[in-house]
């Protein structure tokens, strides 16, 4: 199948003299060329808006564009002339990208994660930031706290952050909450490898009657739960801590007079909910924080296929672009648009503004 294509020519043409002396003055008249023409030889926005699908929402790399473009067109585009379109159409959605971040970061709460891509031979990270109606990402080459700072939405969130307890996330924010589904993940694995152990399938359960609640609740309409059932899940969160605390201590006797620290997996996870109990339980103390940091991962699975499909990104400017350009369509996407349309709309320089 070959799509049809139109080339239309445009011709300046200037008259000598006019009898009204023309628009300087001197008698001399001359047309304009459209605003969207910009060159001797260009592709129009359908063309633009076509590439630039099928390499970021497609998961297309440069080159495979190019032989798609060849074959569905009839247009020969160079790879090279791919990267130009993406990196053009990641400037075209900066208006777009500026109020995403703005309603990220003043939202009530916000899903953090990172992921690795590939770049150049060597790695760096993509810092993602979302809701269920807004993805911002950026990319940072270190996953250190000024790599995620230098996100633009963690530096001035002042919400409630759901993450999935990576260490560098603790002192970014004063509110946190984090993915309880990892630590679902985490119970099922320590009752494989300790199944004499109680406290996981105890906590395992408490989570879920907790979320039941709340579900409950929201169901029935009401925005909190009643202080004496908080109360109540308080006190069974202590009470399996205390038991988690016998059944696997932070010493472990070795011999009849040595002991030494337990630093197995079970006991990282027995300290980590015992110091992290207001962000593991904070989704039933605020209904607008979620139970789990399920949305962060769904709005990076586009990037962890571009990864995984076309390889390695070959500059640091290329994998910005890439994220800049699926902010934007993850967002479009989020209000009901498609993604060829946003993309369309944004080349033709009205891309929408969320808010």
């Amino acid at each position: 199948m070959v799509v049809n294509t139109d080339v239309t020519e445009h011709r300046l043409f200037k008259a000598s003299s006019c009898p009204l002396g023309g628009q300087d003055g001197s008698g001399r008249v001359s047309g304009e060329f459209p605003e969207r023409v910009s060159g001797p030889v260009q592709y129009g926005a359908s063309v633009r808006s076509l590439a630039s699908t099928l390499y970021a929402y497609g998961c297309v790399s440069y080159d495979r564009c190019s032989k798609i473009m060849r074959g569905l067109m009839g247009v020969s585009i160079s790879p090279g002339t791919v990267a130009s379109m993406v990196a053009g159409l990641a400037e075209d959605v900066e208006p777009s990208l500026d109020s995403i971040r703005h309603g990220l970061t003043n939202g009530s709460s916000c899903h953090f994660d990172e992921t690795v891509v590939d770049l150049g031979g060597g790695r760096a990270y993509v810092i993602n930031a979302s809701s269920s109606l807004l993805t911002y990402q950026t990319v940072s080459l270190t996953r250190s706290i000024e790599g995620l700072r230098s996100n633009g939405v963690v530096q001035d969130f002042r919400g409630t952050a759901i993450h999935d307890c990576y260490s560098g996330y603790w002192g970014l924010f004063e509110s946190h909450a984090v993915c309880c589904v990892h630590i679902i993940r985490e119970l099922k694995g320590i009752m494989d490898l300790e199944p004499e152990h109680s406290w996981p399938r105890l906590f395992l359960i408490f989570l879920r009657d907790m979320k039941k609640a709340r579900d409950n609740a929201l169901e029935g309409g009401q925005n909190a739960l009643p202080a004496g059932v908080l109360e109540e899940f308080d006190q069974r969160y202590d009470r399996i801590m205390n038991l988690a605390g016998r059944e696997c201590p932070e010493t472990i006797q070795v011999s009849a007079r040595k002991s030494c620290k337990n630093v197995g997996k079970e006991r990282a996870l027995v300290s980590r909910l015992a110091r992290r109990k207001a962000a593991v339980c904070m989704f039933a103390h605020d209904f607008s924080v979620d139970f789990d940091n399920n949305q962060a991962e769904r709005d990076q699975r586009y990037v962890k296929t571009k990864n995984k499909v076309s390889g390695t990104f070959r500059t640091e400017k290329g994998a910005r672009d890439y994220v800049a350009v699926m902010s934007y369509v993850s967002t479009s996407l989020k209000h009901g648009m498609s993604a060829s349309e946003a993309i369309e709309r944004a080349i033709r320089k009205d891309p929408p503004i969320f808010t």
